[in-house]
């Protein structure tokens, strides 16, 4: 039996209620809130990064299909399904990637978005480089279905991936291109993807723009854990909270979390956590598919069995703090040993 992730957040606990709180039995309400019982909202979760260009665009198409279904927000382009126009697909939560080259993008995976993402933010390949590989540009390319077995490993096969949009002279004029973005669809929700480093410095710029969301990107951060990582996603929610207040801060975790990590940085104020680990199994499904049956119930089955072994977990830890709700919870429902980290962090010790 494989064994358990260990928690990212293990220096921090969870607080429960005082001993004197009333039993009220098995609560009546959804954890996710009124929203998600009239059919509205998933879990706050979504797939930042998946490798598209591992599997075939048609096996692609069908893992996007059955995560939609569950409401997860997933970044993809048409070009990463062999789509012209990704709209044909229907698709209600998708996550577009505004990559500053802008490989793969077209006009209707800017209309068809529930969020685009302008990704500020870059992850290094296997190899140490801001590169991409060469199968993958070539699926954003609209070339044939090629995947990639392995991480490239010759200089021919990476392409280099800018870090600025070019048609942004500085990142004052990144309001504009937000206001063009709303303009091509206007109940889009717009996020900037930025890096744990220098949020004094750069942050309020980026805010000045008014994203709707900005997602915290950390996989790239192996040195964020512990300590260190809730530090700084308090930092940011800190400078959010001083230039704007609606932005939302999505948080993509350097790796896998596990349940209680997500209720960790539920309390601390994280709106929707990175999942690309714990979906990293349809990935490998998808390149040892079987062709017999119905390929779309077979990934819709795995998804959601996947999902339900943490929201299970993520639903009792939510109850056994003494809320109802997700949205309830706040650093009042975390504590830890160590007076320094509750001061840095204000949450109980």
């Amino acid at each position: 039996m494989p064994s358990c992730p260990a928690d990212l957040l293990h220096e921090i606990g969870l607080l429960p209620p005082p001993l004197h709180t009333p039993w009220v039995g098995a609560p009546s309400t959804n954890v996710l809130g009124d929203d998600a019982q009239q059919g509205g909202s998933g879990w706050p979760l979504f797939w930042y990064d998946p490798p598209w260009h591992y599997i075939p665009a048609a096996v692609a198409r069908q893992i996007v299909v059955a995560v939609d279904a569950l409401k997860i927000p997933t970044a993809v382009l048409g070009r990463d399904l062999g789509e012209d126009s990704i709209g044909d697909i229907l698709l209600g939560h998708t996550l577009t990637p505004y990559r500053p080259d802008r490989y793969g993008l077209q006009l209707s995976d800017l209309q068809s978005a529930a969020v685009v993402d302008v990704r500020l933010a870059r992850a290094r390949d296997a190899a140490g480089r801001y590169a991409y590989s060469r199968a993958q540009v070539t699926r954003w390319q609209g070339g044939e279905s090629e995947t990639e077995s392995q991480p490239a490993g010759q200089e021919s096969d990476w392409v280099p991936a800018p870090g600025w949009p070019p048609e942004l002279a500085n990142v004052d004029a990144l309001a504009g291109k937000l206001n063009q973005l709303r303009t091509i669809s206007p109940t889009v929700r717009c996020a900037v993807s930025v890096t744990p480093y220098r949020i004094q410095e750069e942050l309020p710029s980026i805010l000045a723009a008014h994203p709707d969301i900005v997602i915290l990107r950390m996989d790239d951060s192996d040195e964020m854990t512990g300590v260190r990582m809730a530090a700084v996603i308090v930092a940011m929610l800190r400078v959010i909270r001083a230039h704007q207040r609606s932005a939302d801060l999505w948080v993509v975790p350097p790796h896998e979390p596990t349940a209680d990590d997500c209720v960790k940085m539920y309390a601390l104020g994280v709106a929707a956590i990175g999942i690309d680990w714990w979906c990293q199994p349809l990935i490998s499904n998808g390149l040892q598919r079987d062709n017999s049956g119905d390929p779309n119930a077979a990934f819709l089955t795995a998804a959601s069995e996947l999902l339900n072994q943490r929201t299970e977990r993520i639903t009792a830890l939510v109850r056994s703090c003494g809320v109802e709700t997700i949205s309830q919870l706040s650093p009042k429902h975390l504590v830890t040993p160590s007076p320094t980290v509750a001061k840095r962090l204000g949450i109980g010790q």
